[in-house]
């Protein structure tokens, strides 16, 4: 006579909030980790691009000069000398030098994006992106249990009668959006759609 035994696996059992959710960018990327296989998947850029040298020599500069700043935490908003360095970029391209409180440097856009899901969405709340849009970004405020719905596109960017209808079937609390070289489609939304859309988030109270 046999006797079967079987054994729950000692793992932990997810949040309530992280059942059920997918990573479809994950998902993507490992099937680009094959070899011989040129992926357009990622936006990942070409290897050979990478200024390897140029690297390899400032790194061994802030080794030698400075080893505390290179190796040691830093505050959470950034280290204050490339903080400073954004704002004075900002400036330039943008004629707007942000505060010290408006600006933090994340280690990514899905640690930036995680950061204000987390920060703003509420479980239920409605984040209204557009369609297509960056595979990441669902993902996040997905995570957070927030109600992702697509706004679609046309040739200028969003489209904002869409988005005004929406704004008032489902108001949503927050519009992800990518008005330069739109991820996927490369869209840059025109000057006139944008101010279109800035006006729609005001009058509706949409963090954008």
């Amino acid at each position: 006579m046999s006797t079967v035994t079987t054994t729950t696996p000692a793992v932990p059992r997810f949040a309530r909030r992280m059942q059920g959710v997918s990573n479809e960018l994950a998902s993507i990327l490992a099937l680009s980790a094959g070899s011989g296989l040129i992926s357009f998947a990622g936006g990942l850029p070409d290897p050979r691009t990478f200024p390897v040298a140029v690297l390899e020599e400032l790194s061994g500069a802030l080794l030698r000069d400075d080893p505390a700043v290179a190796l040691q935490y830093t505050p959470t908003p950034g280290l204050p000398g490339l903080r400073e360095a954004f704002r004075d970029r900002l400036e330039q391209t943008d004629g707007h030098r942000p505060a010290w409180e408006e600006l933090m440097v994340t280690s990514g856009t899905i640690d930036a994006i995680s950061l204000l899901a987390r920060a703003l969405v509420d479980p239920g709340d409605v984040v209204a992106m557009e369609s297509p849009t960056y595979l990441g970004a669902i993902d996040a405020f997905r995570g957070v249990e927030g109600e992702v719905r697509g706004v679609p596109l046309d040739e200028e960017g969003i489209d904002v009668a869409a988005f005004e209808q929406l704004c008032r079937t489902a108001p949503p609390k927050l519009l992800y959006t990518v008005p330069d070289h739109q991820n996927p489609t490369g869209i840059t939304m025109s000057e006139e759609r944008r101010r279109r859309l800035l006006d729609l988030c005001r009058e509706h109270g949409v963090v954008v």
